[in-house]
């Protein structure tokens, strides 16, 4: 999961490879962090830029020669124990400080688009899938 901004990500995966005749990554289809893009339009008033994820790292094993291989899985909705731990990830996640000028903006989104069920609270958000890739000498084992 460490690729999503990774800006010099060509010789990062070189020396992935160089490490290993067999190569794996995990990563979502959209970067984790994707959950809070509604939000971030709400309290900066402009779109969140989405970082690569999945799509443009296969695309980019291809564009190097490779053949990676792609499983994937559903992975289901974070879930936090209170209101407040959903609270603080939606100020991690958007640069929002408790109290700030852009906080009242953030409660109130977290008010309306809060879903709490049982002692679990989570967000309405598209569902997450993420792919195992494999490339390298994995290929031979097909």
């Amino acid at each position: 999961h460490v690729g999503y901004d990774i800006e010099a990500i060509g010789p990062f995966v070189d020396a992935l490879e160089a490490a290993a005749p067999r190569h794996v990554a995990l990563l979502m289809e959209r970067q984790p962090a994707s959950a809070a893009a509604p939000v971030w339009a709400v309290v900066h008033g402009e779109p969140r830029v989405a970082l690569p994820a999945l799509p443009e790292f296969v695309e980019l094993l291809r564009a190097r020669g490779a053949e990676p291989s792609l499983a994937m899985f559903d992975v289901p909705p974070a879930t936090y124990a209170s209101f407040d731990l959903l609270l603080a990830l939606l100020h991690r996640q958007t640069w929002v400080a408790p109290g700030g000028a852009k906080d009242a903006r953030l409660l109130e989104y977290a008010r309306e688009a809060a879903i709490h069920e049982g002692d679990e609270w989570r967000l309405v958000a598209d569902p997450l899938h993420l792919g195992v890739v494999t490339w390298g000498a994995w290929q031979d084992r097909r």
